[in-house]
Parts: C-alpha cells; sequence; structure tokens
C-alpha cells in the first residue's frame, strides 16, 4: 500500500493478515479512522515490511501457518521494542484469545467484528504504545496511565465477553429453531404420507378389477377408508394454511356477538364420542348466564377444538377434561383442563411456539406441532391473552381470554385493509 506523504503524521499500523481478499476492506477501515496502514499476506511480505521502519502497531493474524504470528510479534518488537502487537482471533477458536495474551500480545480481538470495535482496539493499541515511548520521563504518572489504560483493557474484554455470550445465545437459540424446523419438515412427510399412502393403496386395489367384480361390502369398506384418509390429509393441508397464514397476518376475522356457552358446548357435544372411544371424561363447567362474547364464530370452535382434542391426546385413559368458562370485566376466559402427566417447566415456556414439540411425545404422539401456535396466532387476532398452567404428574390447563364487547383487532375491515396493503 503506497502512503501519502501530505497525510497527517500518525502511528502507521501493519496488518498480518492470513486471507489477502480481506486486507484491503481492514486497511480502509482503519484509514478511514486516520491511521495509515500497511497490509501483509504472511510472514515473507510482513519482513520486507518491517525491513523498511518500525510500526507503532501491528495486528497478526493467529492463523498464520505454524509459527509465522509469533515471528511476525518478534520481528516488529526489534525493530521497534514499543511497538503494541494485536492478536486477531477467529469467532471459532475463541480460546485463540487467552492463548495470544499469555504469548506476550497486548490485547486480542475477535474476529469479524464491528468496525468500530477494531478503530477502537487500535486506540487502545496506539495510546500503549504512546505510553510505553514516553515510559523513561513519565515516572508516577505513567504508572497511573498505565493502570488506568489496563482497566479499560479489562472493561473492553469484559464487554468482548458479554457480546460473544450474546452471540453464543444466539447462535444456540438459531440452531434449535433450524432443529425444529428440521424436525417439522421430517414429521410433515411423515403425516402426509400416511393418509396419501392408504388412499393410493385402496384406489390401486380396487382398480385391479373390473368394479362389478367387487362386493358391496369391500367396496363400501374401500371407499369409507379412502374418504376417512382423504379427510385426514384435507385437515393436515388446512392446518398447514392455517399456520402459514397467521405467520402472515393473512387470516381474516368476521366477528359476531354471541353466547359463549353456546359455542362451548356445541363443541364439547361434538367431541364426546372422540372422548368416549378413548375411556375419557368429557366435561362441561359453564355457568347459565355467561356473558356473550365477540368473536369470529368459526374460530373460537377451532381453538376449543384445538384445545379439547390436545387435551384428549395426552390424557390416560380413564382421566377427565374438564371445558369451562367464566365472565371477567370485559371478557370472556375459557379453559381447559385434564389429568393427564403434565408438562414440564422448560416445555412451558416455549409451548406455544411454532414447530415445538415436546421430545418426550414426539414418538409417541405424532403431529405437525402447530395446533397451539395456531390456537395463539387466532387469540391473538381477536385480541385477547393464552397462557398454560402446569406441572409434571399435576395435568395442564390452557386458558384464554376474549373480548365481550370490544372491538377486535384484525376485525374483517383492519385485515381486509391490510390484505389491500400486502397482497398475496
Amino acid at each position: 500500500m503506497a502512503r501519502d506523504n501530505d497525510a497527517p503524521s500518525r502511528p502507521l499500523v501493519l496488518v498480518v493478515y492470513s486471507q489477502a481478499p480481506d486486507l484491503p476492506f481492514i486497511a480502509q477501515i482503519l484509514e478511514k479512522e486516520g491511521y495509515p496502514a500497511d497490509t501483509a499476506q504472511g510472514l515473507a511480505a510482513a519482513k520486507r515490511l518491517l525491513a523498511k521502519g518500525a510500526y507503532a502497531v501491528v495486528l497478526i493474524d493467529t492463523q498464520l501457518p505454524g509459527s509465522e504470528a509469533l515471528q511476525v510479534f518478534r520481528e516488529s518488537q526489534l525493530k521497534d521494542p514499543h511497538s503494541v502487537a494485536v492478536a486477531l482471533v477467529p469467532l471459532s477458536t475463541l480460546e485463540g484469545s487467552v492463548a495470544a495474551l499469555r504469548q506476550g500480545f497486548y490485547d486480542a480481538l475477535v474476529i469479524p467484528c464491528p468496525p468500530e470495535m477494531l478503530a477502537a482496539c487500535v486506540e487502545r493499541a496506539v495510546e500503549r504504545w504512546e505510553l510505553n515511548r514516553r515510559t523513561l520521563e513519565s515516572g508516577h504518572e505513567v504508572d497511573a496511565l498505565r493502570r488506568d489504560l489496563d482497566l479499560r483493557v479489562v472493561e473492553a474484554t469484559h464487554e468482548i465477553q458479554r457480546v460473544n455470550e450474546r452471540l453464543n445465545r444466539r447462535l444456540t437459540r438459531q440452531n434449535e429453531e433450524l432443529a425444529q424446523q428440521t424436525r417439522f419438515m421430517e414429521d410433515m412427510v411423515h403425516e402426509l404420507k400416511n393418509p396419501l399412502s392408504v388412499v393410493s393403496g385402496y384406489s390401486s386395489f380396487l382398480l385391479r378389477r373390473p368394479m362389478e367384480e367387487w362386493t358391496s361390502q369391500d367396496l363400501t369398506r374401500a371407499l369409507e377408508s379412502i374418504h376417512r384418509n382423504a379427510d385426514h390429509l384435507r385437515d393436515l393441508i388446512e392446518e398447514l394454511l392455517d399456520s402459514t397464514r397467521l405467520a402472515g397476518r393473512k387470516i381474516q376475522l368476521h366477528p359476531e356477538t354471541f353466547p359463549a356457552s353456546e359455542a362451548v358446548r356445541e363443541t364439547v357435544e361434538g367431541l364426546k364420542v372422540q372422548a368416549a372411544e378413548k375411556g375419557l371424561g368429557l366435561e362441561m363447567d359453564v355457568p347459565d348466564t355467561l356473558a356473550a362474547v365477540y368473536a369470529d364464530r368459526n374460530r373460537l370452535r377451532q381453538i376449543l377444538i384445538n384445545l379439547i382434542g390436545n387435551a384428549l391426546k395426552f390424557t390416560p385413559k380413564g382421566g377427565r377434561v374438564t371445558v369451562s368458562a367464566k365472565p371477567e370485566e370485559g371478557e370472556v376466559c375459557f379453559s381447559v383442563a385434564d389429568t393427564g402427566k403434565g408438562i414440564a417447566k422448560k416445555d412451558l415456556e416455549r409451548i406455544f411456539e411454532r414447530f415445538y414439540q415436546v421430545q418426550e411425545t414426539r414418538a409417541t404422539h405424532k403431529g405437525l406441532g402447530l395446533g397451539l401456535s395456531i390456537v395463539r396466532g387466532l387469540v391473538d387476532l381477536h385480541g385477547g391473552r393464552i397462557w398454560a398452567e402446569s406441572a409434571p404428574g399435576k395435568g395442564a390447563r390452557f386458558c384464554f381470554t376474549l373480548p365481550s364487547t370490544l372491538t377486535v383487532p384484525g376485525s374483517t375491515d383492519e385485515l381486509a385493509e391490510e390484505s389491500a396493503a400486502n397482497p398475496s
């Protein structure tokens, strides 16, 4: 890099890096901050530049082959004993920071990093270089400055550690979300494949012979199975579509005022046969004077079916599921409680997340894992609240509120405007 003789006299910086494409970018950042910077790829190039003159600060990539990083460090010290060396440590090898400091480096900078962090690191190193040059003249004042500067380095190191911890937590969470999505794709393929295989298998079986050769009983049994699995396939696809529409806020509500007890009673009556087949009791605890609710009737029924269906799925034979509703100030509070094995605290905190499934139940209870996230999305659209209460071995209770007279956020008019602004 050519040096501008007309530029202000500032301490020179040498950047020794293993990746040639990154050198101009690093040099550009330093030049912008007012620090003339030379760059070198590897030990040989660094030696040639050091032979021409000393540098105040040397940024050395710890990923240089073999012991080249230490050799560059020693060469810069021979040229100027006051020179300050800073180790550039990749994020993937954070332990290299400690090793570099033990080897005599003044500071260690984790890369990649924001430009302002690089500039701040060089600024500290330049201050240390200036401090080193004044050591013989400064006496006690120098000691005080050094302590102050070291304190700043410690504070900066702690800040870097805090930033790294936040990054690690974010990366861990992103990896967990990616794993959840991968598991969801696997489950989705499995769930869609099963009914599709039945439909395909029965239809292929029937087509092997002319229809008149089959008995009416054979045809009825086959067509009933095809119809049952086609319905299941339709429900799975509708669940996927609802999840996608909620994520994009593309679902329209059609709210109306109607008796809350009516919605609970209709849903419970419709699921009593399913509960009886599983050997479970399905009860309703709703006062006759329960207030009206202002909601989308079909979506409220969908919320209740999802919650009751979940309770029936995870409650062992002989258990009980109770659906309740009670008036509260300006709203109605619904709840679905079961006598199942309950939910652990770590899962309770994430139970409404999209794609999240309790690991202990994935093998025994198949599904897409979208039901509770859809429920939360629908409750949110109504302007309500939803939460879960549980403890291992004590069953679970899912509660949600819906307005009794208030205008629903995301009602027909509002969502129509939003849909026009964000067409699908």
